[in-house]
């Protein structure tokens, strides 16, 4: 009998040099040109979501790590020292976090909402002259009332009778629903940073405990209260007041910074269109209106790659480094690639 033959299937080998070809897309312009002439549309689409989404991620990403307890750097040890008196005042009314409020007994109020239920004062050790270094109000208005706004401006400027703005000492802002606070530098009464939010993320750490109590606290093995410590309670406090304000930041910035990027893009796809209108351009006839954007998207996975990795060494800048590599890159594309051929005569 016969021996029956055996088949042997042909396995399908790895595209590489497809996957090379479009790796090489990131330094060689011809290849971003063709890509972006030749490429069905909704790989352009693709590559210039894939490229606006890689370019942000160091603006989300920083505006994701910011906290509240920020504000604090620029000058903690007043607050400090003022939060750590103010544990521990009797007199003073403490404050409750209830149901993502915050609550106090309205009949140790002060008859002004723009009066503070607690300051805080030492003297000042050159000038002998007492030294106004926090105040603490609690403002029992609803946001809709008419008076909060103008009551809450009045408290940042500190001035009952008129508009001027000469407030030198920090503050901190309790309403029902809202929170803010703001540092003043000691000295030269300068506005330094602030803080706002909600108390809506207060959570177990949090709910149902009173302002004095949440300053207050001390671990297992602490045995005395100190004013860094009191710092340290507080600081993961304003931390949740903030993260509502965070989360909008976070959206800011990425509609900023991808509106930003995504803007500059099809204006380069634009340009590279109108560079090649020229009479002696040999592209004139070639590249299409839709063809420029489609250049200029394949052109944006470069600076967008370059995006990522700088953003998070060089943050200040992070939303400047891929305007500026585009148009390095776009730049070195209209100078050996489009530019016009001239007859020699």
């Amino acid at each position: 009998m016969a021996k029956k033959a055996k088949i042997v299937k042909n396995k399908k080998k790895f595209p590489w040099g497809k996957i090379w070809y479009y790796i090489k897309s990131l330094f060689n312009n011809q290849i971003a040109m063709d890509c972006g002439m030749r490429k069905k549309w909704y790989v352009t689409l693709i590559i210039f979501i894939l490229s606006m989404a890689i370019s942000v991620i160091p603006q989300v990403v920083t505006a994701s790590q910011t906290k509240g307890s920020q504000y604090l750097s620029s000058g903690n040890d007043p607050i400090a020292l003022a939060l750590y008196d103010y544990a521990k005042s009797e007199s003073s009314p403490d404050i409750t976090f209830e149901n993502k409020e915050a609550k106090i007994d309205s009949s140790l109020l002060p008859e002004k909402s723009n009066t503070p239920i607690y300051t805080y004062s030492r003297l000042d050790e050159y000038t002998t002259k007492k030294q106004k270094l926090l105040d603490v109000y609690y403002v029992n208005l609803a946001k809709n009332d008419p008076l909060y706004n103008s009551t809450l401006e009045m408290i940042r400027k500190d001035n009952e009778l008129t508009t001027e703005s000469f407030r030198t000492a920090s503050y901190i802002i309790f309403t029902p629903s809202y929170f803010e606070s703001q540092l003043y530098n000691v000295n030269t009464g300068t506005k330094l940073n602030g803080v706002s939010g909600d108390y809506k993320n207060l959570g177990k750490q949090f709910e149902g405990k009173t302002f004095k109590t949440i300053l207050s606290f001390l671990n297992e093995g602490e045995t005395k209260l100190t004013p860094s410590k009191v710092i340290t309670n507080y600081s993961p406090f304003v931390d949740k007041l903030y993260i509502n304000n965070r989360n909008r930041l976070i959206w800011v910035q990425f509609g900023i910074a991808i509106g930003l990027n995504a803007g500059i893009t099809l204006l380069m796809g634009l340009l590279i269109f109108l560079l090649t209108r020229g009479k002696n351009n040999p592209l004139k006839s070639t590249i299409k209106w839709y063809h420029g954007f489609g250049i200029s998207t394949w052109l944006s996975m470069t600076p967008a790659l370059l995006s990522l990795v700088l953003g998070f060494f060089l943050s200040n800048f992070a939303m400047m480094i891929y305007i500026l590599t585009f148009g390095i890159r776009c730049m070195w594309l209209s100078m050996k690639n489009l530019r016009p051929q001239y007859e020699q005569k």
